[in-house]
């Protein structure tokens, strides 16, 4: 048995001083978000109920004094309920270290969101990973029912 453990013990780290970090990148979940009443829970665009229109809504930051769009997606979660999302915004907090982002429900309605991804070097991988983020001063809340679902409550 001890030999068994010290063999696996120097092809564990045998492999980790020959890797290539290039090989173990774990890429950062999408922006998913759903905006939801913060009383009723309902949901405020793909509801019988909507408020907002999907095609209304406009995800962006600013880097410099230009203005630039994320498109946003319509997906439907492994809970079966409908949510909007963007795959590059992880991207930008990370590597451009853009943190501030801005969220048009309407010509009247603009959110400012705090959203800070952390890039996680380890020793043969690189993990991608959502820190606290924020929706105008207040924390950002996620689903209870599906951790990957940011909620935007109105």
């Amino acid at each position: 048995m001890k030999y068994l453990v010290t063999i696996s013990l120097i092809l564990l780290l045998s492999g980790c001083i020959t890797c290539n970090k290039d090989d173990c990148i774990q890429p950062p979940d999408p922006f998913n978000f759903k905006i939801i009443d913060k009383d009723s829970r309902e949901d405020l665009v793909f509801s019988i109920n909507a408020i907002y229109h999907p095609d209304s809504i406009r995800l962006f930051y600013f880097q410099g004094e230009k203005k630039i769009d994320l498109p946003l997606q319509k997906i439907t979660t492994k809970y079966e309920y409908h949510a909007l999302s963007n795959q590059i915004l992880p991207y930008v907090s990370s590597i451009e270290i853009i943190k501030d982002f801005y969220l048009q429900l309407n010509y009247l309605d603009t959110d400012t969101l705090l959203i800070d991804v952390k890039q996680i070097n380890f020793e043969c991988c690189m993990v991608f990973e959502y820190a606290q983020s924020y929706i105008n001063g207040s924390v950002l809340k996620r689903s209870p029912t599906d951790y990957t679902v940011f909620l935007v409550e109105k």
